[in-house]
């Protein structure tokens, strides 16, 4: 029986209830005002013996290993890790958590604002890719690649003309003929200070995506390289660099084809190849700061 009552939360644009209080979430100052929702909310949940399994493997959480399964019915997610815990992502992309008995809080937080999430998104034809973002000299780009490639590095080099937008996951979205970022999401990396602000404006313009492609430097003197990517090889690295793309049901997949296939006549999606060198970021950033303005 669902409960009487429920939190209702707004995390980046998608309505979410809990059954169970989240406060992590307002802690994250991404939400808007935590409410008691006491209404019957009404949702179908997939039952697993009938719909289609999507995806099941393992899933990287809470600095663990864990069960993650994704069945598909009628316009309905569910996601679930077994023996912790339980999301339905709807068919309007709303996210309904439901907790199975001991709460592991940190798992259903980064079950929740990760996968859960990040369908909810594209449910509304907004993708999150694994990349950071920053808004130099009024232009917006993003550092895209795989863990430990130097995606939150850069993008801390933050001062008056070097805006953080985001950290690990950037949505975006396609509007006419640009790509925008969608900054107000919550980035589990960061503190609630480091957060991009809810005052700040919602959408910003991507100029140049840049693929992270660090290298071990053989002398001080190894250059730093920008090559600009074919649309088919652009198309094919936001393919691999967009945020829980194996839970997506065929029609979703279908729309994320069409998604990278625009991205990359709109954006720049340019090889950055760089030495591993914490020397060199000064340099990096004065590169990317000159591309930026032309």
């Amino acid at each position: 029986m669902p409960p009487a009552s429920w939190y209702r939360y707004e995390v980046a644009g998608i309505d979410t209830v809990s059954d169970a209080r989240l406060g992590a979430i307002c802690h994250l100052s991404i939400s808007q005002a935590e409410r008691l929702h006491l209404p019957t909310l009404q949702f179908n949940r997939p039952d697993p013996a009938t719909a289609t399994i999507v995806y099941q493997g393992l899933g990287q959480f809470a600095n663990g290993f864990y069960d993650l399964s994704c069945w598909f019915d009628d316009g309905h997610f569910l996601l679930k890790v077994k023996d912790q815990c339980e999301l339905i992502v709807t068919q309007n992309a709303e996210i309904v958590s439901l907790s199975t008995g001991h709460i592991n809080r940190s798992l259903l937080m980064e079950v929740l604002l990760g996968p859960a999430l990040a369908l909810g998104l594209a449910i509304h034809d907004i993708f999150c890719l694994h990349s950071s973002a920053v808004e130099v000299a009024g232009s917006v780009c993003a550092f895209m690649g795989e863990s430990g490639h130097g995606k939150s590095t850069l993008s801390m080099c933050a001062d008056s003309s070097w805006k953080r937008l985001s950290d690990d996951v950037t949505p975006v979205c396609i509007q006419g003929s640009a790509a925008y970022v969608r900054p107000h999401f919550p980035q589990l990396k960061l503190s609630s200070n480091d957060q991009y602000s809810l005052q700040e404006k919602t959408d910003t313009q991507l100029r140049e995506i840049f693929l992270l492609q660090p290298f071990e430097p053989e002398t001080e003197n190894d250059s730093i390289e920008f090559r600009r990517l074919r649309q088919s090889d652009a198309a094919l690295a936001l393919v691999r660099h967009t945020v829980a793309a194996k839970l997506f049901c065929a029609s979703l997949l279908e729309r994320h084809l069409q998604f990278v296939s625009a991205m990359a006549e709109r954006v720049s999606v340019t090889k950055l190849a760089y030495p591993l060198s914490m020397g060199r970021l000064a340099e990096m950033r004065c590169l990317i700061s000159e591309r930026a303005c032309q």
